[in-house]
């Protein structure tokens, strides 16, 4: 869900400290020239979004097929090998195949998105354990740990004034500030809300029944999620240009 953290974030942070340090430690300099310092800075973090986006749209913009075996291949390789040869076998399959999704989406695009790279970070961290410790609750905690880290992310970004649903949809489509934040905090609760069903999945059915629920059930979960957003993303469309 979320795509990319743009970079603009960053040096609006540095903005930010650079007009504290100037306000704080020379009360003498001109309030101009403090202005004219931040214009800088604003200019470069809306350099480093453009390009970001660009990137982004390189994505996007590469061939369907190959974008959908980059995203899916890896699940669909561990559903396979899951019911061929066992959780553990299917653990190590993951996480050499979603390290490989990685490496041909750079090549194809020289882009990586932020969500494929958080979610394989974990596998690898989650499916090594899994396999050192020959204990297969921690490739299960997976799912639940990386929606936990997404709704994080959204709740805290809101927290501080920064919508990263916003930043994620807001070149494809655009909604009046209230229309973003309602669409934040619902794209947030259902993080949470299928963390929560990972847990009761995995702690009361078998691990097959888990694999089977974690490729044919969370994906078909999100995009009935997603189309439900319609309707709110219609009432608050920003008319006119207005956001």
């Amino acid at each position: 869900m979320i795509e990319y953290l743009s970079m603009g974030t960053i040096w609006r942070w540095i903005l930010n400290l650079e007009i504290l340090i100037l306000a704080k430690l020379d009360h003498s300099r001109p309030h101009r020239q403090v202005m004219s310092r931040s214009r800088i800075l604003l200019g470069r973090a809306n350099q480093a979004k453009e390009y970001m986006k660009e990137k982004v749209n390189q994505y996007q913009s590469m061939n369907p097929l190959l974008r959908l075996g980059i995203e899916m291949g890896p699940l669909g390789i561990f559903f396979v090998v899951n019911a061929s040869h066992g959780i553990f076998a299917a653990t190590g399959v993951f996480m050499v195949a979603i390290v490989l999704s990685l490496v041909i989406a750079y090549v194809a695009a020289r882009h990586i998105p932020t969500l494929p790279v958080v979610s394989g970070v974990i596998v690898i961290i989650f499916g090594g354990l899994t396999l050192y410790l020959q204990d297969e609750i921690f490739i299960k905690l997976k799912p639940t740990i990386v929606n936990i880290l997404f709704a994080g992310a959204i709740f805290g970004g809101l927290l501080f004034g920064k919508n990263y649903v916003k930043s994620l949809l807001g070149t494809m489509v655009e909604l009046k500030d209230e229309g973003w934040r309602h669409l934040a905090v619902r794209w947030g609760l259902f993080f949470l809300a299928m963390a929560i069903v990972n847990e009761v999945v995995w702690r009361n059915l078998t691990t097959d029944a888990w694999v089977a629920f974690k490729v044919f059930g969370f994906l078909p979960l999100t995009v009935v999620f997603a189309l439900a957003q319609t309707p709110l993303m219609n009432r608050y469309a920003a008319q006119g240009g207005s956001k």
